[in-house]
């Protein structure tokens, strides 16, 4: 039962034998009310009784009774709010440079990650908590990250994805996707309308075998030919994902006097189902032959790895005067010549492993501009005699 000390106006409290916890110590209601601070000792039993079944309410009885960092009079304005949970939650949950420290130190991510955390530490405000990052937080922090200069996609790439990883670790998948439901920063679309001319493409390749560069030289065609990116034809590693590369075994070569005909098989990293097989000019099985000669069928068939292509190529780029354009721009390309040539729609999607007609035509988007004879035939059918009459009768 509450009790006064002498020459104290407020009641206190002390339950010796607390069930499911023991001696609470004395504690002060801050009132002078008896029947109010019986209610805060009542309180207190409630939340004993839930700490049997559930320990994680024995640190809120830890803050009551021995931090003293919740008073009673907080714990009865808690219940009757109906945010004890909440309460709770906020007890237990670490400061948010704790809680990325510990990720760092057990799961030991990825040096990706390890820049997005770093972002994520930068752009929170100072004290915030794990359980601050809200939809509507994460949101405003990546905002914040664009703003301050650095692109879309590649603040999604690092800091948000540091983020996802942060929360699943913490606080499980479940949890982590009901967040990330309400996060509003999609991706920006960052397809771009490169068109190389058979000129530049020529340049280019004479670029790199000036350069010394004849295995990329190999690359470059096989990239424009298929249609595939370097993360499927070469070995190495890309956001923690380890990458087969391009296998021996997967270049089929065919010789017949004298000419080479075969086929290459793309194995999709990103979706098995887009796997698919892609003829091979003579030319091109010509150079594949010198590459897999004396290797054994499950060895790589180029020997660049996947993070030492971005040096090759921007010195290639470099000399031949088109800074401009990405390795993964090539990928177009095929798209491209193949509707100049009159390829079917149909064969050019499966050949790029694209799921729908849409995509394909994503890729086949350039700046193109209207020919003389095809103004002239535009013209002729907007001013043709017929058509005159028709809209003078109307």
């Amino acid at each position: 039962m509450p009790y006064k000390r002498e020459g104290s106006p407020y009641y206190q409290i002390r339950k010796r034998s607390l069930p499911g916890y023991g001696d609470t110590g004395v504690l002060s209601s801050r009132c002078t009310d008896k029947k109010l601070a019986r209610d805060m000792e009542r309180c207190l039993e409630g939340i004993a009784q839930k700490a049997m079944p559930d320990p994680s309410w024995y640190a809120l009885l830890d803050a009551v009774c021995r931090d003293k960092s919740v008073s009673l009079p907080e714990l009865l304005r808690a219940q009757s709010t109906g945010a004890l949970q909440a309460l709770k939650q906020g007890l237990s949950d670490p400061l948010l440079t704790s809680a990325v420290e510990s990720f760092r130190e057990l799961a030991s991510p990825e040096r990706s990650v390890g820049i997005g955390l770093d972002m994520l530490v930068r752009y929170a405000p100072p004290g915030a908590k794990l359980g601050e990052l809200t939809a509507q937080n994460i949101t405003r922090l990546c905002i914040e990250a664009e703003k301050d200069g650095r692109k879309r996609n590649s603040v999604r790439r690092t800091m948000l994805r540091a983020v996802s990883m942060l929360l699943r670790f913490h606080i499980g998948n479940a949890e982590r996707n009901r967040i990330f439901a309400d996060v509003q920063f999609p991706a920006e679309d960052d397809t771009r309308e490169v068109h190389l001319s058979a000129e530049e493409i020529v340049r280019l390749l004479g670029a790199c075998r000036e350069l010394g560069y004849t295995e990329l030289a190999t690359l470059i065609r096989v990239a424009l030919q298929t249609s595939a990116d370097r993360g499927v034809l070469l070995p190495g590693k890309n956001m923690g994902k380890k990458l087969r590369g391009l296998l021996v075994k997967d270049v089929t070569l065919t010789e017949d006097t004298g000419r080479y005909s075969g086929e290459i098989f793309l194995y999709d990293t990103k979706a098995t189902r887009r796997s698919r097989s892609v003829p091979l000019t003579d030319s091109l099985c010509q150079e594949l032959a010198l590459l897999c000669s004396g290797k054994g069928p499950d060895d790589n068939v180029f020997s660049i790895r996947y993070h030492q292509l971005d040096f090759m190529w921007k010195r290639t780029r470099k000399m031949v005067g088109l800074m401009h354009v990405r390795f993964k721009d090539l990928r177009a390309q095929t798209a491209i010549y193949a509707e100049e040539a009159g390829i079917p729609q149909t064969v050019v999607q499966r050949t790029l492993g694209h799921s729908s007609e849409a995509m394909t035509r994503r890729y086949q988007q350039r700046k193109a501009a209207l020919s003389v004879a095809q103004a002239e035939a535009i013209e002729k059918r907007m001013l043709s005699a017929k058509n005159a009459k028709t809209q003078s009768k109307s």
